[in-house]
């Protein structure tokens, strides 16, 4: 597609508008959705192209993302869709390509964070999109450990063996595991009727976590023995919550999710693995790129 159109790119970015409409008759909700939408024909555009086929186009693509994010007016199903775009040039650019988008991201991952922390938002919050969007970027970045994320996420989670084995006097220090210990001490207004979600989010953490030194869990919980050192992202099952309290198994164990499964990549390095056998000390490219086609194809 990209090839018999090179304008393909540019003529969806100048589709994607920032500053709301003059005409005081425009439906604001309606160009938001309209933003969104042409957000997710430009995720789409870049998954189906090849590895660093954008690279002509990417200073408008990050003006315009980077525009939208430190925006202060724009709906948080706007930012969502930026999120996606990120975690999709995150696996169709090299690396060092991305180098310039670092500084607003962490910034901008930070903010929602720190909002979080301070201002918890209500269930069925529209802010909650923003949130779940944000996690599912960290939990991307966390499975790739691109080198440029690795030198900042000791201020999102706990990357030493803290994360394994806690000291008695051991104080939350990370944005996860902070908002861990404030979101669970929150009341549950939901009472016994709780989020469907939350069911669907713990079981995937708990299949994950009792097999992530051993490496054994797919996407859908279930065993995996013909690659068992691939690192997969927790939230791949997540498309929607609707309370903060649905992000607290996350919130607890990324941490130790993200240390282990980079620990057990590397025992499975030196044990025998090499960087040229499949599944060894690697990335579940196929796990990764399938959560990001479905929610690609999700309705708005």
């Amino acid at each position: 597609m990209m090839d018999s159109d090179k304008q393909l790119v540019t003529e969806l970015v100048g589709k994607i508008t920032i500053a709301a409409s003059a005409n005081i008759f425009a439906n604001r909700e309606y160009e938001m959705l309209l933003r969104s939408l042409n957000l997710r024909r430009l995720s789409y555009v870049l998954f189906v192209g090849e590895r660093n086929q954008c690279l002509a186009q990417l200073p408008q693509i990050q003006e315009k993302l980077v525009d939208i994010l430190r925006a202060t007016s724009v709906a948080p199903v706007v930012i969502s869709e930026v999120y996606l775009c990120l975690r999709v040039l995150l696996c169709r650019l090299s690396p060092h390509n991305m180098n310039s988008f670092w500084p607003v991201i962490l910034t901008e991952m930070f903010r929602v964070f720190e909002q979080c922390m301070a201002s918890p938002p209500s269930d069925g919050a529209d802010d909650l999109t923003v949130i779940l969007a944000a996690c599912k970027f960290l939990d991307l970045v966390l499975v790739l450990q691109t080198e440029e994320f690795q030198v900042h996420q000791w201020m999102f989670v706990t990357d030493t063996v803290d994360a394994v084995y806690r000291p008695e006097s051991w104080m939350p220090e990370s944005i996860m595991d902070q908002l861990a210990e404030i979101i669970a001490d929150l009341p549950d207004v939901r009472g016994h009727a709780a989020s469907a979600n939350v069911p669907v989010v713990e079981a995937h953490h708990i299949a994950v976590l009792d097999k992530t030194s051993m490496g054994m869990s797919n996407t859908n919980g279930a065993s995996s023995p013909l690659h068992p050192h691939l690192r997969r992202p927790l939230l791949s099952s997540v498309r929607s919550i609707e309370s903060i309290k649905d992000l607290v198994p996350f919130f607890s164990h990324v941490s130790l999710f993200s240390y282990e499964s980079v620990y057990s990549s590397a025992v499975s390095s030196i044990s025998g693995g090499s960087s040229s056998t499949p599944g060894a000390g690697s990335v579940d490219w196929e796990a990764v790129e399938r959560t990001l086609l479905e929610e690609i194809f999700e309705g708005r």
